[in-house]
């Protein structure tokens, strides 16, 4: 009597399971947050006075750089990026913007001198020099 009574509270478990609607889809995520918004000439300063306490800030972080651009152009792997800042001859190579594939239309439309707000994941110096940002977008 008690395997009859097992196999029915099972067989109603089941059913009631296999008979819920489905849960509703959870909310659209929000954009991800930049976790500062910083000048480029500033970001190249702060990396140039100590790169291990600005890469403890910035490094592996969504951050905003504001500047004027330098140059747009590919790397040597064929990467399009944007160049900002670098407005002192020590740091001639400001900040390099490697593109996410959405941006590559609106960079094409950048000319030297203008101004622009990117949007990217800092990766920090690359040989000492080259402060890079990685997925980056145009914020405007």
């Amino acid at each position: 009597m008690r395997a009859v009574r097992v196999s029915v509270l099972l067989v109603a478990t089941i059913s009631a399971s296999c008979s819920r609607s489905p849960r509703p889809a959870p909310p659209p995520a929000e954009p991800a947050k930049p976790v500062a918004v910083v000048n480029a000439d500033d970001l190249v300063a702060e990396y140039q006075k100590n790169a291990l306490a600005a890469d403890a800030k910035y490094k592996s972080q969504l951050i905003d750089v504001k500047g004027k651009v330098a140059r747009v152009g590919r790397g040597l792997v064929g990467d399009p990026y944007v160049q900002i800042g670098g407005s002192a001859l020590e740091d001639a190579f400001g900040v390099t913007c490697y593109l996410a594939k959405s941006a590559e239309a609106a960079a094409a439309q950048l000319k030297e001198g203008d101004s622009v707000t990117m949007r990217g994941v800092c990766q920090g110096l690359y040989a000492g020099q080259a402060l890079r940002l990685f997925d980056c977008e145009i914020v405007k």
